[in-house]
Order: C-alpha cells, then structure tokens, then sequence
C-alpha cells in the first residue's frame, strides 16, 4: 500500500484507499496529490521509487478511482484559477499547461512560467498558489562550496568553485572525500567526484550522470554507490581511484534507494524502494538481503 493514494475526513479516522500503483509497477509511488475545485478529483504525479527525474503527471476523479495519464513530464501539480496546472522541472523551473478540470485533459502547448525555483531531493517544488492567483517561491540555492571544519569550529575551504555538492562522505582514513556532484546541464544528472586531502586534487569516479550516494567500504579503498541503469536502481562498487573494474553488487535486488557497509568487515544495509524505504541487512556482497527488524 505503499505509494498509494488516501482519503481522510479533516477531523481524522479510518484512511480510505483512493488508487494505488498497477501490481505489475510495484516500484511506483503516487506522489504530491491536489484537490482540484469542487473536491471530485485530483491531480498528482506519479515516479518510479528512487528515480526522481521522471515524474509523470496523473489525473483522477474520486468516483471511480481511475488514474488518467496526462502526457507530461513533471513533479508536484496544482491547479490555479486561471485555468492551467503549473507543476515543477527538477531543472528548476516551473511550467504551465492549460487544462479542463471537468474533463481532466490538457491542451495547447507546455509553457516556462519560471526559472529558479528550489527542488527539494524528493521532487516537491518550493512554491505555493493563493486563491487569487498570487504565486510565492523559494529561490534554487543547490550550489556553494565544501568547507572543513574542526572541533574548534575552525574552517577552511576544500572546494572553493561553487557547484552542486551532496552527500559527503569522509574514507575511514579522513585523506579522501568522496561526494556526489549534480551536473549544471540537468538538476536530475549526478555523478561521484573524489577530493583527495593529500594532494589537494579533485577527480571524477563515474561519469553516467546516473550515480548516487556513495559510502566507503571498510578497507577504505573501495567505494559503493548506487547507480540507476535500464534495469533498476542496483549497487556499484570500485576503488577509489577508477582502477579496476566497475562490480555489480546484489545483482537481483533493482530497487535500491541507498546502501550503508558495515564500518568492520563485508556486511551492509540496504534501504530499497517503498514509502519511505525499507531495510535489509546483507553479510557479504553475495549473501541474500534479509529484512532488517528495527522495532
């Protein structure tokens, strides 16, 4: 029931099930619902789990529960008086498209109505809409820079270019930093990046746009990260450096949403698809995932 859709009185009570993904597409999320006017349906978007960049908008009435496709490519829809849904771009942007919400059909050409708007991780655009069709945002700040800071509260600046550093992760040894840097040309192109605290020199890991949160194994020479490819979300591992081959851990779990190495030994947990995401434990790159029990 995870990604579904849900319906509840303002005042509380029993949650009734609206829609839910197809079972064919377990891996995909209903997310970000509006009430369009009149209170008998709704728009939405819909996304594969762990693939933010391709949100698909979606209508439907509440009298039959179907869910209507829309054609168009975004994340986080809401209906404004004017007669259009504006919805996000994880490029930033918002756009507009005209659309019947009796008939729950689009029309005419999609339209840029602003640039710069903040992009959460998850998708959901940083604005809001007022009855009288006032539009408030928040500006995009993804890009600064990577500072070290001691115990002492002393700083220094690793990486003075501002970009679009995430997910920093010191090696067991602290010489290196691995990261995860998105793309200027794309808000949804990622890659994993390398900061070499010897030498003071920065190097690219992978070069897909398709790979996320990377963490270091236990012998501080490998690093895993997770990389979206046509059959999913799996596991990566190589050293740090690019030598050797790229392997492919867990190669029949497709659904990954990020994976953490135990700090001793192979072990790791993995969170995967559904919700918010659910744990698994694994001893060893080969061994089965196993639910992780964290009642």
């Amino acid at each position: 029931w995870r990604g579904s859709l849900w319906r509840t009185t303002a005042t509380g009570g029993s949650p009734r099930l609206l829609a839910s993904p197809d079972s064919t597409q377990a891996t995909q999320v209903f997310n970000w619902p509006f009430m369009l006017p009149g209170g008998e349906a709704l728009v939405f978007d819909i996304v594969a789990a762990g693939n933010q960049a391709d949100g698909q908008l979606a209508a439907m009435r509440l009298s039959d529960g179907k869910v209507i496709p829309l054609g168009i490519t975004g994340r986080n829809p809401r209906y404004v008086s004017s007669g259009h849904l504006i919805f996000g771009q994880l490029t930033g942007t918002l756009s507009a498209v005209a659309f019947d919400p009796r008939s729950l059909r689009t029309s005419g050409p999609t339209g840029n109505v602003l640039d710069n708007v903040y992009i959460k991780g998850g998708g959901a655009a940083e604005y809001g809409v007022s009855e009288d069709g006032t539009l408030f945002y928040t500006t995009r700040n993804a890009e600064g820079q990577v500072l070290l800071v001691d115990h002492a509260g002393v700083s220094r600046v690793l990486l003075s270019e501002r970009r679009g550093y995430s997910n920093l992760r010191f090696s067991p040894t602290s010489e290196r930093i691995a990261f995860q840097m998105t793309d200027r040309s794309s808000f949804s192109k990622t890659d994993i990046w390398m900061y070499d605290e010897r030498t003071r020199t920065v190097t690219r890991l992978t070069n897909d746009g398709k790979s996320t949160d990377p963490a270091w194994m236990s012998d501080g020479e490998r690093l895993v990260w997770v990389n979206t490819d046509s059959l999913g979300r799996r596991i990566r591992r190589q050293r740090w450096n690019g030598s050797g081959t790229v392997e492919t851990l867990l190669p029949d779990v497709h659904d990954v949403v990020e994976v953490e190495p135990s700090p001793v030994g192979s072990a790791m947990v993995v969170r995967r698809a559904g919700g918010f995401g659910d744990l698994y434990a694994a001893d060893n790159e080969s061994s089965p995932l196993r639910p992780l029990d964290v009642s």
